[in-house]
Parts: structure tokens; sequence; C-alpha cells
């Protein structure tokens, strides 16, 4: 597969009629793969691709095009394993201009029960492929890809146009609230951008917005919007947000009230060494907790880990 990758001056109409009678052998043989981690799956995405690269080098006809959709159609047919995706990658390596992706449209109907829009999306990839940036964007109007056309729109340097189409969206995706963020970055409108942040940690108790929104606030604004993230996580009863709030604000006592239903072992430890200088007693606690959970799991490592453990309830001792 490398080999035919890289030796593009090998390809050609004798080598195409191999990748056509090996991908028949392949398919003839899925059945006897035991593909648990998609390796099967991945492989075939690059093989057809390939396969389709190398049928537009060729310089087909349009009937030789036609014949070529409907070679890769049987070959769908032929598959009982759900690996339709992989297969029509040939269609992506064909494409090389909006007639390829006409003509596609014309023979492809894809119907996927569990994603509607699945079909528009592999369209929108073919797009992407022949670089036609215009109907790329108004394809993904046309059929609401909020996020790939705000991408787009970042990528073509139209960032105005992508903050709006940011604006616009009324339902909530974090996707699209990370492009914002950069956005309103960009435009240095900051407190929109303060706002922002506060309300992506408070909604996703991701850490990472929290130590975003603190490094874009001075003293005093950080103060009041610690406040208000700390009232609004206790009374939403996220008691381990709490006390990673409290850890990063290096208030460890307080870190320490709220982690005693946490299980999260690094984070526990870390939390032990912080107390072990200040507040011995509660650092005594985690590792207890953590020593018994160890001895809990069984022999072997857990028990290595736990006489750790010890050892470091000895010093904070």
């Amino acid at each position: 597969m490398e080999g035919i990758k890289k030796n593009k001056k090998l390809w050609g109409r004798e080598l195409l009629e191999e990748i056509e009678k090996s991908s028949n052998i392949i398919i003839a043989g899925v059945d006897s793969v035991h593909d648990d981690d998609g390796a099967l799956s991945s492989f075939l995405e690059d093989w057809y691709e390939t396969y389709g690269g190398m049928f537009s080098s060729t310089n087909p006809s349009k009937e030789e095009k036609i014949e070529f959709i409907k070679k890769i159609l049987k070959l769908n047919e032929k598959d009982e394993y759900g690996l339709e995706s992989s297969y029509e990658k040939a269609f992506l390596g064909m494409c090389k201009n909006i007639e390829d992706i006409e003509l596609i449209k014309t023979y492809y109907k894809h119907e996927d029960p569990d994603d509607e829009g699945y079909y528009d999306e592999f369209f929108l990839s073919l797009y992407g492929k022949i670089g036609d940036n215009e109907k790329f964007l108004e394809f993904s109007k046309d059929k609401a890809f909020s996020v790939a056309r705000i991408r787009k729109l970042i990528q073509l340097e139209r960032f105005e146009e992508a903050l709006k189409e940011c604006e616009k969206q009324k339902e909530f995706s974090e996707e699209i609230e990370n492009m914002k963020i950069e956005l309103l970055r960009k435009f240095s409108r900051s407190k929109e951008l303060r706002e922002l942040l506060f309300n992506l940690a408070d909604k996703t108790e991701d850490m990472s917005y929290v130590k975003k929104l603190k490094k874009e606030c001075n003293k005093g604004e950080w103060n009041k919007y610690l406040e208000k993230l700390i009232a609004n996580a206790i009374k939403n009863n996220w008691k381990a947000f709490v006390s990673r709030i409290y850890f990063n604000e290096e208030d460890y006592k307080n870190a320490y009230e709220y982690s005693k239903s946490m299980s999260e072992t690094d984070y526990l430890e870390r939390l032990a060494k912080k107390l072990s200088k200040g507040h011995p007693d509660y650092s005594c606690q985690i590792l207890k907790k953590l020593c018994f959970k160890n001895i809990g799991y069984g022999s072997g490592w857990p028990y290595k880990k736990a006489g750790q453990l010890l050892k470091d309830l000895n010093s904070a001792n």
C-alpha cells in the first residue's frame, strides 16, 4: 500500500487493473479478519482513496467515470460488515472538479438511517477536496453544517463573517464556542471573551476554561468570577469541580473539604502532597484512603503502590 502511494510514476491502467482485482479479493476475505481495533476499515479507506486517485490519474472519459462509480457501488453491495464508508473513499480519490461531484451525486444515493446528515457530509468533503471554497460555504449553509462552515471561514481569514456565524448559533456547541474564543481574542473583545469563558466553565466543569478565564482577568475581575463559579458549582453539587477550583487557587484546605467523595488517584495524591506541609492531618486522611483502595485491588502492583503511599503517610506524620 505504501509503495503504491509513494511511487505515483508507476500509476497507470495496468496497475489499476491489478488494484481492481485486489479489491475484489480483499472484500471476499473480509470475514476472515478480526477488526476489533478498526485497523481493517482504516486500511480500506486508504486503499480505496488510492484506488480512486489512481483511476483519476488515467484521465478517464465521462463514460469511464460512470463505469468506475458503478464498479465501486457493486463492491459496496458485496459488503456485509458495515464498511460502506470505507469503500466510498474511492469517490473522494477520483474527484477532481464540480463535474465529478455531480456525476457521483447522480449514481451514489447513500442513506444512513442512523445519521440523516451523513450523505450531505460526504459531499461536503468532496467540495473540500476540490478546493471550491464558495461551493463549500454555500453547501454547508444550505445543509446547516455550522461547524464546518465557520472553520472554513476562519481558514479563509474571513474572521468577521465567522464571528457572525458563531453568534447566530442557538444550540450549544462547545466546538463553535471554542472557535468564538479565538475570534473574540482576535478582535480584542475582552469583556465578551471573559463572559464566554465563564459560561463555558460554568456549563462544562472543565478546568481548562477556568484557567483561561483567570489569565484574561485582573485580580478584581477574577475574584468576582471565582465567587460566582464556586457558588454555582456548590449549588449544582459539583464537589469535584469545586475542589479543583480551590486547588488551582492554592487553597488546599478547601480543596480537601470538597474532595472527600472523589476517587481520581492522581489528583488526590497531588492534593495530599500539597497538604502535607500546612495540614498533615488532612494529607494523612487522603493517603490512608488511597492505601486501602490499592490494597482492595489485590496483589502485585497495587500492593507496591500501597507501600509507596505508606512511606508518604509516615513522612506526613
